[in-house]
Formats: C-alpha cells, sequence, structure tokens
C-alpha cells in the first residue's frame, strides 16, 4: 500500500490511496476533537464521489479512537472498509505515534476488519462467524454456538438496517469476530521486523 501524504490538515486532502483521494474533515458540532477521514473518487477532487468514511475522535490524553465507519452500498464487498481503516491507522502513526482503538461495535462489518487488522477485542465474549455474500449484498452471520440466537441483539430492524441475514450454521468462508465489544490498538511495528498495520485489500 502506497500512501502519499501531502498534507495533515483537518479541512483538507491528505493524501491518495490506490484510486481514491484520502481527505479529513472536522465535525460541525465538535471540530475540535471529533473528524471523519474520507475516500473518494479521484479525478475532480472538488466534487469526487464520496465512496467510504471512518468517523474518529481525539480523547483528552491524546489517544484517537474509531467510531465507526460506512461504505456506500454499492462499493461494499470490495474492500474499501479494511483500507480506509489501514489508511487512518497509518496516519494515526504518523501523527500521533500510536494506532487508534474503537468504540464497542454491534457490526460485525467493521468487527471483521479490525479482526484483519490484528486489533485484539476488548472483551471476547461474544463471538460470531461472519461472511459477505456478494451476490445478495449481506453479511451472513452465526453465533459460535449455533443454539445461541442473535435475535434479541440483532431484531429484524437492526439486521435491516445494516444489511445482516442470520444463518443456523457457519457460512461458507466465514470467518470468527467478536461483536458487541470495542477493540483495543493493534501492537505497535517494531524496529526489528518493520511490520506494520498493513493495507491489502480482500473481500471484508
Amino acid at each position: 500500500m502506497d500512501i502519499i501524504i501531502d498534507k495533515i490538515y483537518m479541512r483538507s486532502l491528505v493524501g491518495s490511496v490506490s484510486s481514491y483521494d484520502v481527505a479529513l474533515l472536522r465535525d460541525r458540532l465538535d471540530p475540535d476533537s471529533r473528524f471523519s477521514m474520507l475516500l473518494s473518487d479521484d479525478g475532480d477532487r472538488a466534487k469526487g464521489k464520496k465512496v467510504a468514511r471512518l468517523l474518529a475522535e481525539i480523547r483528552e490524553d491524546g489517544s484517537v479512537v474509531i467510531r465507526g465507519m460506512e461504505v456506500k452500498r454499492e462499493h461494499r464487498g470490495e474492500g474499501l472498509a479494511k483500507l480506509i481503516t489501514a489508511v487512518f491507522c497509518k496516519f494515526c502513526l504518523l501523527t500521533f505515534g500510536a494506532y487508534p482503538s474503537s468504540l464497542p461495535t454491534n457490526k460485525p462489518g467493521i468487527a471483521a476488519v479490525l479482526t484483519s487488522l490484528s486489533f485484539p477485542p476488548s472483551r471476547p465474549s461474544f463471538p460470531v462467524y461472519v461472511s459477505f455474500n456478494a451476490v445478495t449484498g449481506r453479511t451472513l452471520m452465526c453465533h459460535e454456538n449455533r443454539l445461541v440466537d442473535l435475535r434479541p441483539q440483532y431484531p429484524k430492524s437492526v439486521r435491516r438496517a445494516q444489511g445482516i441475514e442470520l444463518v443456523p450454521d457457519r457460512p461458507k468462508g466465514g470467518r470468527k469476530v467478536h461483536v458487541l465489544t470495542g477493540y483495543s490498538s493493534p501492537p505497535p511495528p517494531s524496529s526489528e521486523d518493520g511490520k506494520a498495520v498493513s493495507g491489502e485489500v480482500d473481500e471484508c
């Protein structure tokens, strides 16, 4: 993953990755601590089409937390959630000297992205298997214990809003993640092995 860092301002384009522009935008209601990272189609930078967004907050102790993220429905399954999260991690490491953590989430897609980037769950007590169905555009999910009913935690309104389909058995290609928990910061890259969070795209 090649990221071109032009400038680090809170209201500007900060770089590019793959075929997308990367920009930061202050939150209108809380501009001092909350901001978003945006991925948009390049070309016309003033009117670039936003395809993904990551919401973040700077805490009083200077740490950064991921508040949420979203990908345009027509671009789901293209790996953009993982891409923007990996870019954001590198931005945080360069700017704040550490990777971010995340607030608790009930979204299996976000949990899958964070897990794939080595974020450890803060409270690994609700394990599920998830898989994205590229044909239907829905996220298939079941509890690790197939006897556990997920409907109390994921009523119909939540499933409809998030595009979740509950299935009785582990879906094909399903990966184990933890939901209803936050995620701690992944370990920083060591000077010995030089490894860092990777932005390689898969089907998350």
